[in-house]
């Protein structure tokens, strides 16, 4: 399976800074750690769901 094209955090960022611009809110990110996460979560479910994949289908 070919790999998705990630969006890459200073892309999200300006995202997060073109919505805030528009619509309004606080500046910045309110947890480091927490958007770190997120942004590592669809590799982690690409990569896991192909493990098991491989680990559960018949022989």
């Amino acid at each position: 399976m070919k790999e998705p094209c990630w969006l890459r955090r200073e892309i999200i960022l300006a995202i997060h800074s073109a919505l805030l611009a528009r619509f309004g809110g606080l500046e910045g990110v309110r947890d480091e750690g927490l958007l770190e996460s997120a942004l590592a979560r669809p590799l982690q479910l690409l990569h896991y769901a192909t493990w098991l994949k491989r680990s559960c289908s018949p022989r």
